[in-house]
C-alpha cells in the first residue's frame, strides 16, 4: 500500500516538473520573440534629427535704390579763404548764430609762427627734462619748470588773442533760420524738392546736371572759393525718400499716407525705420515714383543716394530649415497615359514604368520615377482610349522641380510638397530658414515633426528621433 502511493507522489512531481518546464520555456521563447522583434525594429529604424515646426509673422519688401530729398537752404560763401568752423557739421544752430568765418592766408600767418616756436624741439626737451625732475623729488632741477608752464600758458594766451582780435575783422556767415549744419554739399539741393516732382523729373538725369557734385567728391578742404557753397541748413526734421518704382510692384498697391516699415542700408546693416507713403506718382504704364516720408533720425543719413528696402504687407508663416527641404525632378505626363491605380505608365515598347505622383492638375501630372526618361514615348492607357488617334502616343519632354520636406509625426517619413506662390519665400538673417505661406500649405500644420536633412531618409523609411 506504501508502496502505490509513493509511486503515485513521483509521478505528480514529474508532472508538476514538467509543466513548470513548459511554463518556462514559453516564457523564454515570448522574451526571445520579444527581444528579437525590438531588436529588429531598433535596427531597422533611422535615428535621424527632428524639428519642430513654428509660426512665425513676417514682412515682405521690396529692395529699390533712391535719393533723399530734404527741407535745405545753402549759404555760399562771400570771399575766398579758409573756412574755419565755429559750428561743428550735423549741430544745431539757432537763428542769426554764426555759423563759420572766411579768413585769408594772412590772417593765419601770425598764429602759425607762435605754434611754430611753441613746437619748438629745444622748449619740448626742456619741457620733458624739468618734468621728470620733478617725479624725481629733484626741486633744485625742477625750479625752473613753472617758468616753462607759464611760458606755455603765455602761448596759448597769446595765440587765442591774435585769433580774437582777427576774428573782429574776418567775414562771419551768420544762420538765418535754425537747423542741423551740414559742411557738404552735394549740388541736389537748388535742383529737387516736392515742388517739381510732378514735373518731367528723372532720377536717370540728375547727374547730367552742370554743376553737378558726385558724392564721392564732396569738398574735404578747408580752403573754399568765393560764391561756392559754404554749408546748408536742414530746417526742418521731415525728410522724404524717392525711388522709381515698377506699376506691378506689390508696393504700387499701397495708398497715401499707408504706415509701413523702410530698412535704409548704413555700413552694410539696414536700420528700420517708421514712415508713411506720401504719395505714388504713376509716370507712364510701367514706371512710378514712390515718394516715402519720414520724421525721425534724419542726422544719421546725410548722403543722398541710398538703398533701401520697404516693408510693405504683414505675413504669417511656417518656419522651415533649408536643409529640411528636398527638391525632386519630376516629369509632366498627360493625365490619359497614366494607368487606373495611378502608379505606372507603359513605354511604346510595352514595358511597364512604375511612377509616383506628386502633383497634378486637369489636364497633366508630375510624376517621380527612378527609371523615366525625357524623351521617353508612351503609349495611352487602354482604359481612357476614346479613338483619339492623336494621344495615342506622348512623348516625354518637360521637366519639373518640386519642393518638399519630410514629416515624421507617426515615426514613418511623408514627403509633403511645398508650395510657393510669388514672393512667399523669405530668408532670415542667417539665412538657414525659409518662412512658406500656411494658406498654400494646409498639410502643413504647427508642431509638425521635420526631419532635419532631407539627405537622412526616403518616403516610408521608420525613424526615430
Amino acid at each position: 500500500m506504501n508502496k502505490i502511493k509513493y509511486i503515485k507522489i513521483q509521478e505528480n512531481k514529474k508532472k508538476e516538473i514538467s509543466f513548470f518546464r513548459i511554463a518556462f520555456l514559453l516564457i523564454f521563447l515570448i522574451s526571445i520573440t520579444y527581444l528579437s522583434s525590438n531588436l529588429a525594429k531598433l535596427f531597422s529604424n533611422k535615428k535621424v534629427k527632428v524639428k519642430i515646426i513654428e509660426f512665425v509673422e513676417y514682412e515682405t519688401f521690396e529692395t529699390y535704390n533712391g535719393i533723399i530729398v530734404r527741407d535745405e537752404k545753402i549759404y555760399q560763401s562771400n570771399k575766398s579763404g579758409f573756412l574755419v568752423k565755429k559750428i561743428n557739421n550735423l549741430d544745431v544752430v539757432k537763428n542769426n548764430s554764426i555759423v563759420c568765418y572766411i579768413k585769408d592766408r594772412k590772417d593765419l600767418n601770425y598764429r602759425n609762427k607762435i605754434l611754430i616756436n611753441k613746437n619748438d624741439k629745444e622748449n619740448e626737451n626742456l619741457i620733458d627734462l624739468s618734468i621728470n625732475n620733478f617725479k624725481n623729488n629733484d626741486i633744485e632741477l625742477a625750479n625752473n619748470f613753472m617758468d616753462i608752464f607759464k611760458y606755455e600758458i603765455d602761448i596759448d594766451s597769446s595765440v587765442e588773442k591774435s585769433e580774437e582780435k582777427n576774428n573782429k575783422n574776418l567775414d562771419a556767415i551768420f544762420a538765418r533760420e535754425s537747423g542741423i549744419i551740414v559742411y557738404d554739399t552735394d549740388g541736389y539741393e537748388n535742383i529737387i524738392d516736392l515742388k517739381n516732382i510732378n514735373g518731367e523729373f528723372s532720377f536717370y538725369n540728375l547727374k547730367n546736371k552742370k554743376n553737378m557734385i558726385d558724392e564721392s567728391e564732396l569738398r574735404n578742404k578747408d580752403f573754399i572759393e568765393k560764391d561756392r557753397d559754404a554749408f546748408k541748413i536742414i530746417r526742418s526734421n521731415v525728410w522724404y525718400v524717392l525711388s522709381y518704382i515698377n506699376n506691378n510692384d506689390s508696393v504700387f498697391d499701397l495708398n497715401k499716407n499707408d504706415e509701413t516699415n523702410i530698412w535704409i542700408e548704413k555700413k552694410n546693416n539696414f536700420v528700420k525705420l517708421n514712415c508713411s507713403i506720401e504719395k505714388i506718382i504713376k509716370k507712364d504704364n510701367n514706371k512710378s515714383i514712390l515718394i516715402i516720408k519720414l520724421d525721425k533720425n534724419i542726422q544719421d543719413f546725410i548722403k543722398r543716394n541710398i538703398k533701401f528696402r520697404l516693408g510693405y504687407k504683414k505675413f504669417y508663416g511656417y518656419k522651415i530649415l533649408k536643409s529640411s527641404i528636398e527638391t525632386k525632378k519630376t516629369y509632366k505626363i498627360k493625365n490619359d497615359f497614366i494607368d487606373k491605380n495611378k502608379s505606372c505608365v507603359t513605354r511604346i515598347n510595352g514595358e511597364k514604368v512604375d511612377v509616383k505622383i506628386l502633383d497634378s492638375n486637369k489636364n497633366f501630372c508630375y510624376v517621380e520615377s527612378d527609371d523615366l526618361k525625357i524623351n521617353d514615348v508612351l503609349l495611352l492607357n487602354k482604359n481612357n482610349n476614346n479613338n483619339k488617334e492623336n494621344s495615342i502616343k506622348f512623348s516625354v519632354e518637360n521637366t519639373k522641380k518640386i519642393y518638399g520636406i519630410y514629416i515624421a509625426n507617426t515615426g514613418i517619413a511623408e514627403f509633403i510638397r511645398l508650395n510657393f506662390g510669388s514672393n512667399d519665400i523669405f530668408y532670415f538673417k542667417d539665412k538657414n530658414f525659409i518662412i512658406i505661406n500656411t494658406k498654400l500649405n494646409n498639410k502643413i500644420k504647427i508642431y509638425d515633426s521635420v526631419v532635419v536633412d532631407h539627405n537622412k531618409v526616403k518616403s516610408g523609411d521608420k525613424i526615430i528621433d
